[in-house]
């Protein structure tokens, strides 16, 4: 039986939000601290005095964890070179740079003074979880909802045969819920949903940068659901014959000679391929 668009779907108290413990502001701040609490969470590092009192995680929630987000945080140097976006690899290492030292500063004051090498993949990795599940529940305040996080933003699914890209089916809501200003997160459908559908977000107030840096993800939900990145294709002399090399510098926009006599370099966009199903 179809779902009506409207309809509530999943609701989460202030008693279920799991939080870092830190007083933070910014996203990638929160993002940090929730980092440094699953390494206490999971055992990597000694709880500190003054969390020790704090409500412990699920131990099922932590278990659900994904063991490697595909942020572009956690790629390769090569990975990040397949970019061809110098602006897009500069932002990811800049990220890199201020990571590894909020680590760094972290575990100098941890109780034994735990080595930040040793500890930066498992922090990467809890560091790219949080930045992509983290929910805002009042300006400035993000929190990890289990079940409420695992419905992330729309795009393309690997699930179906034909790539389909799935649009945003559903939206998120804070109210407010009692005294103190505490907030009370929901789900609803914004249109009519049919049993087994996956459950997906809108993500649209974030950039295509963003999008990448948080979600490790090129398309989005709304009007244009493929995005793109910038590529360069370099065909090199001999690649075909030199006539259709010269056709293509002449006719085709953004064609610029290569470093090599005969070479081209050809600008263009690059995005999935979908198929066409007949």
């Amino acid at each position: 039986m179809p779902i009506e668009e409207g309809t509530p779907l999943i609701g989460a108290m202030p008693t279920a939000f799991l939080l870092s413990g830190a007083e933070t502001e910014s996203k990638e701040a929160a993002a940090l601290s929730h980092a440094w609490r699953t390494l206490i969470e999971t055992g990597a590092i000694a709880t500190p005095s003054a969390m020790q009192d704090l409500p412990k995680w699920p131990f099922a929630y932590l278990g659900s964890l994904p063991e490697r987000p595909a942020l572009p945080l956690l790629w390769s140097e090569e990975q990040r070179r397949e970019l061809q976006d110098e602006a897009l690899v500069k932002a990811i290492e800049s990220l890199e740079q201020r990571a590894r030292s909020w680590l760094r500063d972290a575990c100098s004051g941890a109780p034994g003074s735990p080595d930040h090498a040793a500890l930066w993949t498992a922090f990467s990795i809890a560091f790219g979880t949080a930045m992509s599940r983290m929910i805002e529940a009042d300006a400035g305040s993000w929190v990890l909802v289990p079940f409420l996080d695992l419905v992330g933003p729309a795009g393309h699914s690997n699930d179906t045969a034909d790539f389909s890209v799935k649009i945003a089916n559903c939206q998120l809501h804070a109210e407010d819920f009692g005294e103190g200003g505490k907030k009370l997160l929901f789900l609803s459908a914004v249109r009519s949903l049919t049993p087994g559908e996956a459950l997906t977000r809108s993500f649209d107030d974030l950039s295509a940068e963003d999008l990448l840096l948080e979600h490790g993800l090129v398309s989005s939900s709304g009007s244009h659901p493929l995005a793109s990145l910038p590529a360069r294709a370099y065909l090199e002399e001999g690649a075909t014959e030199a006539w259709k090399l010269q056709a293509v510098l002449q006719g085709v926009d953004g064609a610029r000679p290569g470093r090599l006599q005969g070479d081209v370099i050809v600008a263009g966009q690059l995005a999935r391929w979908v198929p066409k199903m007949t």
